[in-house]
């Protein structure tokens, strides 16, 4: 059950899109994986978290094709350099402008 949600809306038009925020997500799948409806699925997490959470996100999306890129832990690999290198990961694996990119 999720024990709390907020969600915030990109207002983008036609093109809008949902940026779901909480605890417990995972432990109910449904609460998030209707919001996601795109056919490829990047994961971008990092080494701390995706041990923990990976393997549950990913089976919760499945039949979606998902990609998963991890950064290293720390505030210090926030940069453009590693926004580039999640760029590249999209680029080398085809993903269109349709895809849907979630952060774990």
């Amino acid at each position: 059950m999720v024990t709390s949600m907020d969600i915030l809306t990109v207002e983008l038009g036609s093109r809008s899109y949902p940026i779901l925020i909480g605890q417990g997500l995972l432990r109910d799948p449904r609460s998030f994986t209707e919001s996601v409806r795109a056919r490829d699925v990047l994961i971008v997490s990092n080494t701390t978290v995706a041990p923990l959470y990976l393997s549950t996100l990913e089976a919760a999306l499945r039949p979606r094709r998902t990609v998963a890129t991890l950064l290293p832990d720390g505030e210090s690999y926030k940069t453009f350099d590693t926004v580039a290198r999640i760029l590249d990961v999209l680029v080398a694996n085809r993903f269109g402008r349709d895809c849907a990119v979630v952060a774990l």
